[in-house]
Parts: C-alpha cells; sequence; structure tokens
C-alpha cells in the first residue's frame, strides 16, 4: 500500500458481498468510489485512493474534511451494472490509540459514554462507543 500524509483523512472503504477488488482493479473500484462520493476529478486532485489487497479494502486520503466526508457516506458503488454495498468509516490518526473502559454499568447509555469521554478536558480524545 501507498505511503498515506499523516495530515490527510484516511476512510476505510471495505466492500461487501464477496466483491474481490484486486480482480476487478482499483483504477475502476477507485473510479466507482468517487462517483459515489459525488466527487469529481478537480475535487480530488490531492486524494490518493488506493487498495489493500491483504484485507481487500480500499483507502481513500484526503486533505479536505468535505471529502473525507462525502466518502464516509458511501454505502454502495456501481461496478458494471452491479451494485455493491460498502462499510465505510474514517481511521484513527496515528496519534490516537485504542481502548477497552471495562466495568461500565450497563444503564450507561452511549451517547452519555462519550460525553464523558470526548470533551474539553480531554482534548485527544475523538470518539467512544
Amino acid at each position: 500500500m501507498l505511503y498515506m500524509p499523516k495530515d490527510h483523512f484516511n476512510i476505510i472503504l471495505r466492500p461487501l458481498g464477496g466483491i474481490n477488488t484486486s480482480k476487478i482493479g482499483s483504477t475502476k473500484v477507485g473510479n466507482a468510489i468517487m462517483e459515489a462520493a459525488g466527487l469529481g476529478l478537480d475535487q480530488t486532485a490531492s486524494d490518493v485512493i488506493c487498495p489493500n489487497v491483504s484485507q481487500n479494502i480500499m483507502v481513500a486520503s484526503t486533505p479536505e474534511r468535505e471529502n473525507a466526508e462525502r466518502y464516509v457516506r458511501i454505502r454502495s458503488i456501481d461496478l458494471g451494472g452491479c451494485n455493491y454495498e460498502i462499510n465505510a468509516y474514517e481511521a484513527a490518526t496515528d496519534i490516537t490509540c485504542k481502548g477497552v473502559i471495562r466495568n461500565m454499568g450497563i444503564a450507561d447509555r452511549p451517547a452519555e459514554l462519550e460525553r464523558n469521554i470526548v470533551n474539553p478536558r480531554n482534548p485527544m480524545a475523538l470518539a467512544a462507543k
């Protein structure tokens, strides 16, 4: 996989339903991703879309927050008249870490958990789920 700039937003696009991105070709899949996001060539000049063949995913890297949000909203792509479902999400940056919080109360709601973790007192927290 290509080197992705550290200041870019990285979006993981995981195809579902048995599509093999390496057999179809990264150029065709990349073009389908840009089309599904509603982005033109002039808007994606700084974007990089490349495959990770070993994981059968595509990674879209962009310096533009708006482009990243459009990539994340993709739910399906069209390839040769066939519609393929896509699971898209933003990857955590290199300056973050993942962790598990144990012994949470069963009554704690996800919104309450996020509010307690992602707040001005904890500026490095990006999300909680």
